[in-house]
């Protein structure tokens, strides 16, 4: 049974392809597949095949940013003395986001889901390293303190 409008003619295999490229964004693929937007969507959720290979897809992509964003937290933490404010709040944005099964997202994280040995871990280090800093930032208002004092 055809529906109007979508085009049969393209195998699953090639739209599996396209959307494999794409890391799941349909918008992207509509455009190498040379069809709409709705034709695409239409064409996926007519076929049960091609809308679990999309989950799929879009599921490992995911994977991926949360395992980039694990990896940028863990070199920010390892290199405390810089100023890792952009970067870090671009991972965060992802593990909240993304990386919710992992137990980051402090909204709706399910109680069930335990902290593993490597979040404890970097979580452990990103508190050392803020401490680090915090003592050397009152160490510098110290001594700006004693300068300030003895010019006077």
């Amino acid at each position: 049974m055809a529906i109007q409008g979508v085009p049969w003619d393209i195998s699953n295999e090639i739209i599996i392809e396209h959307l494999k490229k794409s890391a799941g964004r349909t918008t992207h693929a509509k455009l190498t597949l040379n069809v709409t937007y709705m034709t695409l969507m239409k064409r996926i959720n007519s076929d049960p095949e091609l809308k679990e290979k999309l989950k799929e897809i879009r599921h490992e992509h995911d994977e991926n940013l949360v395992d980039t964003a694990e990896i940028v937290l863990k070199k920010l933490a390892d290199k405390a003395d810089t100023d890792p404010a952009h970067a870090l709040k671009s991972a965060f944005y992802i593990l909240n986001n993304k990386g919710k099964e992992r137990g980051y997202s402090p909204y709706n994280n399910p109680s069930n889901v335990p902290p593993n040995e490597a979040n404890l871990e970097l979580i452990q280090s990103l508190m050392e390293a803020n401490k680090k800093q915090s003592k050397e930032i009152d160490e510098l208002k110290s001594k700006t303190n004693a300068v300030d004092s003895g010019s006077k």
